[in-house]
């Protein structure tokens, strides 16, 4: 049965390699492909995307960075276990405290470095944004159509000023 814990820690070391990889990849190939569009070869609406694209990846990257960071070291004390210098209760609530710690640390990355996901969560949760009492007042939000249909709208004038 060791065995098979030292495939699970292979597996999981090359599932968090794989994707650092990939995410370190996507990050500069769409830097690169929205550093190499000029203004006119392309519709603004597809510039937009792209620059949401890379402003996720930027937040992205450093977040799976420090997640893969945390769980490489809580299988420290599954080899420590497995080397019989601990105990298992002991060091299996070390492995998935890690894990929780993991899962929370990524989602305040993921809200700090994107500003727009950010935003969205403040609008769900308004309790976790705080305004002086000056400055609070009745926002009224519009339904999600819309918001879409305005939005298309407003691209598409846009474009067709730019042609």
């Amino acid at each position: 049965s060791v065995g098979h814990y030292y495939i699970g820690i292979a597996t999981i070391l090359g599932a968090e390699t794989a994707v650092l990889v990939l995410s370190f990849t996507l990050f500069f190939y769409s830097r690169k492909v929205y550093g190499g569009e000029s203004n006119y070869a392309v519709s603004l609406r597809e510039r937009y995307q792209m620059n949401e694209i890379v402003q996720y990846s930027r937040a992205f990257v450093p977040s799976i960075c420090v997640s893969s960071f945390i769980k490489i070291m809580g299988l420290i004390p599954v080899f420590i276990w497995q080397e019989g210098w601990g105990q298992y209760g002991f060091m299996r609530a070390l492995f998935f405290t890690a894990h929780s710690i993991n899962c929370a640390v990524m989602k305040n990355m993921l809200l700090l470095c994107h500003s727009a996901l950010r935003r969205a969560f403040l609008k769900k949760f308004p309790l976790f944004h705080r305004k002086p009492y000056s400055q609070h007042r009745a926002v009224v939000t519009p339904a999600d159509d819309v918001v879409s249909k305005v939005t298309d709208d407003h691209f598409d004038m846009l474009n067709s000023i730019w042609r």
